[in-house]
């Protein structure tokens, strides 16, 4: 393909001198003798405006090869300062060079090797930007990145407790106090106040929600059968909700455990938020091929075709069951529950 632009160029530049000669030659004679004598004029029986074309022709590819060469050597630099931005050796010595050309032809290749000096000297700052940048930054590991995220959860659960759940208890200790005083009030007073308290409780959930999803992540010290029973535990004696649940040690890695664990604070904390269930059903145990967790409430369930997992953090469940080679089945009914089943 290139070599069909070069002689395309070579072409081209060859008719256009020819042209450009022949109506100079033409216009020159013109004083002496008219055109039309020139079409049927003879030198040896031959007529003289093949002379003439072949003459035009010969100093036309001279004319030709001079610039067709002269613009070669004048674009060699600016090839090799190209090829050697493209490779990114920004420091070679071509780009210190100034190849400044006379001619009219070499004006705009002066031009050229200007700007990619000026480019190369620009990419050279920023090559050696990105490599104090570099020394100066050291990402940091996954394990310290997982334990930032932790502190940082545990920061945002404590100032969430001290500051917010307190608010919302003081709210309901105010609101009963207030319901104590208007017994006696009129319907759509009581109405108001209870719709009051209604969405205090609310809140009150989905803090106590939050709160259980933003806990430490990895069990420390504890099995994960002793974490998930602890978790059941505190939820049973601060929420309004009967728990059954049959909760057996199990043999697996750390690793294992705290994703297992963090799956289950995921899915009890959608419960809570979510599902709206007066009932919930926790089962772990261990068989000789696999391990099982599985969840059951009676909530309002939703349509698993048409849901995002992501509202739910469910695509976040699945990945982690998936990354440990395990499977996750989800069956729920309208206004009749979700049944949740992990096996790994």
């Amino acid at each position: 393909m290139m070599k069909q632009f070069r002689w395309l160029n070579i072409f081209l530049i060859i008719l256009s001198i020819m042209t450009l000669t022949c109506a100079l030659t033409i216009f020159a004679l013109k004083q002496y003798v008219r055109f039309l004598e020139l079409l049927t004029y003879r030198v040896y029986k031959v007529p003289f405006y093949i002379y003439l074309g072949g003459i035009l022709l010969f100093l036309s590819m001279i004319l030709a090869s001079f610039l067709y060469y002269g613009l070669k050597y004048s674009q060699r630099g600016l090839v090799q300062k190209l090829h050697w931005l493209v490779v990114g050796n920004y420091h070679h010595a071509i780009f210190s060079e100034s190849h400044q050309k006379r001619g009219m032809i070499a004006t705009y290749s002066n031009v050229l090797d200007e700007q990619i000096n000026t480019l190369a000297h620009k990419m050279q700052m920023l090559s050696e930007n990105m490599k104090i940048w570099t020394d100066t930054h050291t990402p940091i590991s996954e394990e310290e990145r997982s334990t930032i995220l932790e502190e940082e959860r545990h920061r945002i659960a404590r100032e969430l407790h001290d500051s917010v759940s307190q608010q919302l208890f003081a709210a309901m200790m105010m609101l009963s106090a207030v319901n104590q005083l208007t017994k006696d009030q009129s319907d759509a007073l009581k109405n108001q106040l209870n719709m009051i308290e209604y969405t205090i409780n609310e809140a009150q959930k989905e803090m106590r929600a939050l709160l259980l999803h933003l806990r430490p992540v990895k069990l420390g010290d504890k099995s994960l059968s002793q974490g998930v029973m602890y978790l059941l535990e505190e939820l049973d004696s601060k929420m309004n909700i009967t728990i059954v649940s049959d909760i057996q040690s199990v043999h697996v890695s750390t690793l294992v455990e705290d994703h297992l664990f963090r799956i289950v604070q995921e899915l009890l904390s959608n419960v809570l938020r979510h599902a709206k269930a007066t009932t919930l059903e926790v089962y772990l145990y261990e068989n000789k091929q696999h391990i099982h967790l599985r969840v059951v409430d009676n909530g309002v369930g939703f349509d698993t075709n048409t849901l995002k997992m992501s509202s739910y953090g469910l695509s976040n469940i699945k990945e982690r069951i998936a990354g440990l080679g395990g499977t996750v089945k989800i069956v729920s009914v309208k206004n009749q529950g979700t049944v949740i089943d992990i096996k790994i």
